[in-house]
């Protein structure tokens, strides 16, 4: 997908992983060593930070990311299986009741195409998950980017990079606009972005796990189970059982 590959060299810089590997560690996969599926994994970040506790596989689209993750996972020497693959097809790619736990965290479910693709990818989630599993997500708010017409996100600043993030309403569609300029500063160079994605709110996100029939449904506003306010609340995380 070329928004990301072209990025991906910067994505730690514009997207650093912090302690997310050890939140969710701890909120979720504290009780056993678990086969986990990271869903969109970037870079591999997440996934090499799970690795020591758990049996992780990685996927993401992008070949470019994938690439970074594999050269990092050399570094590491960590046993994380990474795959080039498309989330639409991760139901022919692994078998029934594969997985203790998957995640798809970073925005990712939204590059879907409508609720029918969301619908569907949660089934094969839940065909590929053990009985009992974990399906642990998070995407932006798009209920409260929606309601407060919000056009541009918080500017990402560091001594690396500026990362400026806005939201178009494309006409006669349900999708937005999603268009970015990624400023490296050491190099005076810019990258420009645009890629269309499906604003998927929370109502439709329980719609689409209940028709998958995931129970447990729970929603926060982060993977450290904070309390979601619709109207507030950045990002919309959840977590649901097969």
């Amino acid at each position: 997908m070329k928004f990301y590959e072209s990025i991906a060299n910067y994505y730690e810089k514009i997207f650093p992983a912090q302690d997310s590997a050890e939140i969710l560690q701890n909120e979720f996969f504290a009780a056993k060593r678990a086969d986990i599926l990271d869903v969109g994994c970037a870079t591999g970040e997440i996934s090499l930070g799970l690795s020591a506790a758990n049996n992780i596989t990685g996927i993401d689209i992008d070949e470019e990311m994938i690439k970074i993750a594999k050269s990092k996972k050399r570094l590491n020497n960590s046993n994380v299986n990474f795959y080039s693959l498309d989330m639409n097809k991760i139901e022919g790619f692994f078998g029934p009741e594969t997985f203790d736990g998957i995640l798809c965290l970073g925005n990712t479910i939204v590059h879907l195409g409508g609720f029918g693709e969301i619908e569907d990818f949660f089934k094969k989630i839940e065909k590929i998950l053990k009985k009992g599993g974990q399906f642990i997500a998070q995407i932006l708010n798009y209920d409260m980017i929606i309601s407060k017409k919000i056009s541009e996100l918080p500017l990402i600043d560091n001594e690396d990079i500026t990362f400026e993030r806005y939201y178009d309403q494309i006409e006669n569609s349900s999708k937005l606009n999603f268009r970015s300029v990624l400023n490296i500063k050491k190099e005076n160079r810019k990258i420009e972005n645009n890629i269309a994605l499906y604003p998927a709110g929370k109502n439709e996100i329980e719609r689409a796990l209940q028709s998958a029939k995931f129970g447990g449904i729970n929603f926060f506003s982060d993977i450290d189970r904070t309390a979601f306010d619709i109207n507030n609340s950045m990002t919309l995380a959840f977590h649901a059982r097969k």
